[in-house]
């Protein structure tokens, strides 16, 4: 099988997947980003008075109420929710747009289109970029596999929040990147375009963005070289241009460009501390993150402990090491901000929400980190399993989990777990999936 098609087996198998879950609704972010979206196209408003009592993440001016998030993901939803609008007149609906059932409808589109086929088509750039940069393609695969599938990024994709998404642009940016033969205007105009609105869709993830621009940049960047330069000024039009939406939504909603939903939002105190909520980071909440029961990454998705030596294995690559610093730098820059962010659990989430994004990036160190050993690679194997089964426990059950649940696997998900049903109806739908990765697993074992 050709690397392309292999490529569109796991984009197509990671969009079915999501599919069977997606939406998860029960949550406030949800009821708000999606509210925004069917005001634009229903009301032809932004404000979202009508959703206001049923959600805490609202903003309050001039007697209205608004989206208090980056409004990037509503806008990129606005056309899919459209057609669906148009499709249902066309075929005679006659029922409230704004009723539970048809806001489930306009949600289930808005998430596939805007969340989960950017991570499907993320899930198969990840096993084509680890075979550019010299991963085996067993190696390439079992990298895709974990994060497609195997960990917080599969079920974080089944929501209509911002976290997946970002993770998806960031590959779609690196894999522009990759290649510096190439770095010409219009490419880097591309890439600017997607960090642009990264900022859009989410405050914190055009933050990272822009971190991994800059140690890109630095690494590789030779202002002697004419295309270099043609490069970055694509980079900063594109960047500019990326960002006007945001602006000129600040401008409509609040009358100014520049005021955020953010400084009106309803509640949160915490907030109002530090940089909207964000301090120095808290070295107790670092380890939490990474191994606590409450909101630890690790215990979600173990088959991590591998990145470290697969970031290794890509510095001993010259060509690799720019990417791999971009890794690192965007990895450390969203635990840190995680880590002094008031509200660094999440609030109702499963795992830490503000660290998906980083995910794709991981998958490309996995990919390198395979264990060459047949034990170790059996051992590796069993960590990823452990992914596989427990994101699709999770994305079966409820990914927002309690905020005053202190160990969710235990509490939450093991009993769900001990349910048969649970099994037959829900977890086995993940089995076409699993079988068509481990095909396409043992078949690049037998092409390598």
């Amino acid at each position: 099988m050709s690397n392309g098609l292999t490529a569109t087996v796991i984009a197509v198998v990671t969009f079915v997947c999501l599919l069977f879950y997606t939406p998860q609704t029960e949550s406030s972010q949800v009821i708000t980003r999606v509210g925004l979206t069917v005001a634009i196209v229903e009301d032809g408003s932004l404000t979202i008075d009508r959703w206001a009592p049923d959600t805490v993440d609202k903003a309050l001016v001039d007697g209205h109420y608004y989206a208090d998030k980056a409004p990037g993901l509503s806008l990129l939803a606005v056309p899919p929710v459209w057609i669906t609008k148009v499709l249902r007149n066309a075929f005679g609906a006659t029922e409230d747009a704004h009723t539970v059932r048809i806001f489930m409808i306009y949600a289930q589109v808005a998430t596939m289109a805007v969340v989960g086929l950017p991570a499907a088509i993320a899930a198969a750039l990840v096993y084509l970029m680890a075979l550019r940069m010299g991963a085996s393609r067993q190696g390439a695969v079992f990298g895709s596999l974990a994060i497609a599938i195997g960990s917080p990024f599969f079920y974080w994709s089944t929501t209509f929040f911002a976290h997946s998404l970002v993770g998806s642009l960031l590959i779609f940016m690196m894999a522009l990147a990759y290649d510096r033969e190439k770095w010409e205007f219009w490419r880097g105009l591309a890439i600017g375009l997607l960090a642009g609105y990264t900022v859009v869709v989410d405050f914190v993830g055009g933050f990272a963005i822009t971190v991994a621009g800059v140690v890109l940049l630095v690494m590789v960047w030779r202002p002697s070289l004419p295309a270099h330069l043609r490069f970055a000024l694509g980079v900063v039009l594109g960047a500019a241009a990326g960002a006007v939406p945001l602006l000129v939504y600040n401008y409509l909603a609040f009358g100014s460009p520049f005021q955020l939903g953010y400084m009106s939002v309803v509640g949160f105190e915490g907030m109002k501390t530090g940089f909207f909520g964000i301090g120095l980071p808290d070295p107790v909440v670092v380890l939490e993150l990474l191994f606590g029961g409450y909101r630890g990454l690790l215990p979600l998705a173990p088959v991590l402990v591998l990145v470290p030596f697969g970031l290794v294995l890509m510095y001993r690559r010259p060509d690799n090491r720019p990417l791999a610093n971009v890794i690192i730098a965007v990895t450390l820059t969203l635990f840190l901000i995680n880590a002094g962010y008031y509200y660094w659990h999440g609030g109702w989430s499963t795992g830490p929400r503000h660290l998906v994004p980083t995910l794709p990036l991981l998958g490309l160190a996995l990919a390198f980190a395979l264990p060459a050993g047949r034990w170790t690679r059996v051992a590796a194997l069993v960590l990823l399993a452990w992914g596989l089964v427990l994101s699709a426990l999770i994305a079966s059950t409820w990914v927002f989990a309690d905020e005053f649940v202190s160990w969710p696997l235990l509490d939450v998900y093991l009993p769900s777990a001990l349910n048969p049903m649970t099994w037959i109806r829900n977890v086995s739908l993940m089995l076409p999936g699993w079988a068509a990765f481990a095909l396409l697993y043992r078949m690049a074992g037998r092409t390598a």
